[in-house]
């Protein structure tokens, strides 16, 4: 009996060899075969199996814990959630707190959290049931007088749409976009260089084709000149790409810079000479370090409108921008909030919109409960307000610092060029590498920039990710290289365990 078995179970082995399965590298969409996240790449995954390695009383390397200077996470680096926050999502969970006794009620909770909880339950009901797909209504009307507000520009609620993170704003934009590819078009979206790789790999999964744009170092990573972008326009399209969108990554991830006005008004008129898309993640807009100052692209868009009233071009521009409450003070990147704004789109338009955003079914219910309470925070004069002020102010104090800290060490070191920090939570510093370096990571296999960052990494435990994963060059030809790093790591000895290993690496490989 067994020896039929055996038979059989080789037999149908042998048969199921000859057939494809139906999803293999034939069939499988090449966009996302081809597509990379480098934060979450080679580097990272070396960093979790370091990390094991210690955490089973390993004594192989000469740190006792890494740095995870490769993710945006400010939670998960250490940063506190804001307490008015959690106490509204505290009783929002589970609002049996609610019938708690007054006097335990009041020890626990703040009035105005109490408060800010039954109104979300008011209208939101039970946490675990479906919202709208759009979101919770009322929270949309927040979030639209928060961009008034900040913008001294109205915002409409029915252009407001509450997500999962940012992410889904950038899927929808690019989705609706897409479209050309079924018109046989090559459909072609501008990208700033370095770029976040989402991007990217979202054009690649969606058959768009990145057009770069190369933002300038020596001058704080500025955007291009008009006539730069001009020259781009031209370029793409005698290679038959069609443009549609540009994106705009205001404060910058991966460089930390902040674009004032005139850069923004650039890319705006450059959008409404060519009919683009504007795009505008803007995430970080809370981690702006005077004197720059964070500004809208909906705000430069609304400026340059009433300068240019009757200007068609400009009155039907298209804008959908993005925020989230995974960054700034809040750093609630797990609880997956985030709204985008669909400003200057027709009827139709918009229904395509609301039918995409349904598939999704809705935004989660936690992250919408946090996106009140970011763009609605406590005021002045109400009990929370003291606490919420000071740690709302202590996170970016420290943020600051941390950043100032970094730019001081990287200034010292040998070998190395960094852009002073101007905003989000990165800085992307130039590394020249000796040739002799160079050399050693050809003779492992391995690109210049990737070997760097993982020498880095085992001396000193802490993660960075290479340029290379956000358009730059890797350093095969002239040595130059590139990272990105957090300054979200609690403490500053990291910071001087960076400088020391720069110091030894180029006395190393000193000719």
């Amino acid at each position: 009996m067994l020896t039929s078995y055996l038979l059989i179970f080789h037999l149908v082995g042998d048969q199921a060899s000859k057939i494809e399965a139906p999803l293999n590298p034939n069939t499988i969409n090449p966009g996302v075969a081809n597509a990379n996240y480098a934060v979450r790449g080679k580097l990272a995954e070396l960093a979790a199996k370091i990390r094991k390695e210690l955490e089973s009383g390993s004594l192989n390397y000469p740190f006792k814990t890494t740095i995870q200077a490769n993710l945006g996470n400010p939670q998960g680096c250490g940063q506190r959630p804001i307490t008015f926050f959690r106490q509204v999502l505290c009783l929002a969970e589970y609002p049996e707190i609610l019938d708690a006794p007054g006097d335990l009620l009041k020890e626990c909770f703040m009035p105005d959290a109490t408060k800010k909880a039954k109104w979300l339950l008011q209208h939101m009901g039970s946490l675990g049931a479906y919202s709208s797909n759009s979101g919770v209504e009322q929270i949309r009307e927040s979030v639209s007088t928060f961009i008034s507000s900040r913008d001294r520009y109205p915002s409409c609620p029915n252009d407001i749409f509450l997500t999962c993170g940012a992410f889904e704003g950038m899927l929808t934009a690019l989705t609706l976009i897409s479209g050309g590819s079924q018109r046989n078009e090559r459909t072609g979206v501008l990208l700033p260089v370095p770029f976040y790789p989402v991007y990217l790999a979202l054009l690649s999964t969606l058959a768009l084709n990145p057009i770069p744009y190369y933002l300038n170092e020596e001058q704080g990573w500025a955007m291009p000149s008009g006539k730069e972008f001009a020259s781009i326009i031209r370029q793409s399209k005698s290679r038959g790409i069609t443009p549609r969108c540009v994106i705009i990554i205001n404060p910058n991830n991966p460089t930390g810079a902040v674009y004032d006005q005139p850069h923004l008004e650039s890319v705006i008129e450059l959008a409404a000479e060519e009919r683009l898309l504007l795009l505008a993640d803007e995430v970080y807009q809370e981690n702006v370090f005077p004197p720059s100052e964070f500004k809208s692209c909906k705000f430069v868009l609304r400026s340059l409108q009433a300068t240019h009233a009757m200007d068609e071009k400009y009155s039907t521009l298209q804008l959908i921008s993005l925020h989230s409450v995974s960054k700034g003070m809040v750093g609630e990147g797990g609880q997956r909030g985030g709204y985008f704004e669909a400003a200057g789109f027709s009827p139709f338009c918009k229904q395509q919109i609301q039918k995409l955003v349904t598939y999704t079914l809705q935004p989660t219910t936690v992250g919408q409960v946090l996106i009140e309470c970011m763009v609605n925070p406590p005021q002045p004069g109400q009990a929370s307000y003291p606490q919420y002020k000071q740690e709302y102010d202590s996170i970016f104090q420290r943020l600051k610092q941390k950043a100032e800290a970094l730019y001081d060490a990287f200034k010292r070191m040998p070998g190395i060029v960094c852009q002073a920090p101007r905003g989000a939570i990165y800085e992307f510093p130039q590394v020249q590498l000796p040739p002799a370096a160079v050399a050693e990571a050809m003779s492992f296999g391995e690109s210049p920039d990737t070997w760097y960052c993982m020498e880095m990494l085992k001396a000193t435990g802490i993660c960075v990710v290479p340029g290379s994963g956000f358009g730059m060059s890797n350093g095969t030809i002239d040595g130059k290289i590139w990272f990105r790093i957090t300054f979200l790591g609690e403490g500053e000895e990291w910071i001087a365990q960076l400088e020391n290993y720069q110091s030894d690496f180029m006395a190393r490989f000193r000719n």
